[in-house]
């Protein structure tokens, strides 16, 4: 169960950095690259920092007898 958590933990975590580090002006059309990682970087660190609790807390959860 731990592993398939991580797995998916990881798996969520690289499709969202490859979104915002691969090409900003295609995936979000703006002008300027690296501008939505500006501004929303404050917004992804809490995203991924609360997915992160969430899934130690289920870790824990399940892994209880």
């Amino acid at each position: 169960m731990r592993l398939r958590v991580q797995i998916l933990l990881w798996a969520e975590v690289f499709l969202i950095l490859y979104i915002f580090f691969r090409d900003a002006n295609t995936i979000l059309g703006n002008r300027r690259p690296g501008f939505y990682l500006w501004k929303y970087s404050t917004y992804f660190s809490l995203f991924v920092t609360s997915l992160s609790v969430i899934i130690m807390v289920l870790i824990e959860v399940t892994d209880q007898p």
